[in-house]
């Protein structure tokens, strides 16, 4: 049997559980990344490893970012800018 999805906000509070939101919303990430940065996507692929139409088709929402590439992007955004 399945929670009611209203109870599911207080489930998860009980639990600690804190989701990633940012992996659900990778256009958004991406975005807050190239506009600190001010750079184009070549060049986050080239500083990333990450293909260039893999972050394009991210960026435009098309599917989600594997664990691996969230925590790559994840660590670029939370790096201080210089």
């Amino acid at each position: 049997m399945e929670p009611k999805g209203a109870r599911l906000p207080r489930i998860a509070a009980f639990l600690g559980y804190q989701p990633d939101t940012d992996r659900f919303d990778a256009a958004g990430l991406i975005g807050r990344i190239l506009g600190r940065l001010g750079t184009t996507i070549r060049q986050l692929a080239a500083e990333t490893g990450i293909c260039a139409d893999t972050l394009a088709n991210l960026g435009k929402g098309r599917y989600q970012p594997s664990r691996r590439t969230y925590e790559k992007l994840k660590a670029l955004a939370a790096a201080p800018s210089t």
